[in-house]
């Protein structure tokens, strides 16, 4: 998402798939190839169909926030490549990377997009860069792993185990992830941007990708977010000691 949009390639990548496949199949005639859909050539092809045998494995844009507008650029592109002729896709993203290592949620819009891939044509999937952020992604990083079970299972269903997992604690966590999401839903795509163009320490580089969140966050959080989220897990953290102190004064049976 830079001020200056390249190209799209896609037709360009596509046809070089096409001419490899039919170079390969005249020594292998079974064989298959597989070929991005990924940064200036994500775009479906206009004019090129894709050849049976070529595997298409799809590299969404997943900059943060991953609004609505970025689900829909998600579903245009992917049904695009469908109708040229991709029957073999692969779901290959980046969700981890996006946003950094700071407290987000954008899961809800994501694992919808999940299940529209698998309704529509994705035969496998794979994660980027799975890079252990659990403290701060609990709720998405679960329900996106959750989804290679069940990729219909859906958000919700997903956050309703986690929570289940809290016990006594359940209603304040509740409340902490309910927090942590609505202030991820603040944002929207462009205002990211518009706060990267200006930032010189971003490297210009115009959206929220893993290159530049660092540098930006002062603009994301204002000095009263960490402190109400603490005090959101101290309340979770008294309900767990309240629970446990009860019980351990439940007389044992001899």
């Amino acid at each position: 998402p830079e001020k200056k949009f390249v190209a799209p390639l896609g037709d360009r990548y596509l046809n070089f798939y096409n001419h490899v496949l039919a170079e390969v199949r005249k020594k292998h005639p079974g064989a298959r190839v597989i070929g991005y859909a990924y940064e200036n050539y994500l775009e479906a092809p206009k004019k090129t169909r894709v050849s049976d045998g070529v595997i298409i494995e799809f590299v969404p844009r997943s900059y943060f926030p991953y609004d609505r507008e970025e689900s829909e650029y998600f579903r245009k592109q992917w049904l695009g490549w469908r109708a040229a002729g991709a029957r073999d896709m692969k779901l290959r993203p980046n969700y981890m990377l996006a946003g950094g290592n700071f407290p987000f949620d954008q899961g809800r819009i994501i694992l919808e997009d999940f299940a529209f891939a698998f309704t529509n044509g994705m035969t496998r999937c794979c994660f980027d860069s799975f890079r252990g952020s659990h403290a701060t992604h609990a709720v998405m990083d679960y329900a996106l792993i959750r989804a290679f079970r069940d990729p219909t299972h859906g958000y919700d269903r997903a956050r309703a185990e986690m929570l289940d997992a809290f016990g006594s604690a359940k209603r304040e966590v509740a409340r902490y992830f309910d927090a942590i999401a609505a202030h991820t839903a603040k944002w929207t795509l462009p205002a990211f941007r518009e706060i990267s163009w200006k930032n010189s320490m971003g490297g210009n580089l115009g959206g929220g990708s893993f290159f530049n969140c660092p540098s930006i966050l002062e603009e994301y959080f204002d000095d009263a977010f960490f402190p109400r989220m603490n005090g959101l897990l101290a309340a979770a953290r008294t309900a767990a000691r309240a629970a446990t102190s009860t019980a351990s004064a439940i007389p044992r049976p001899p």
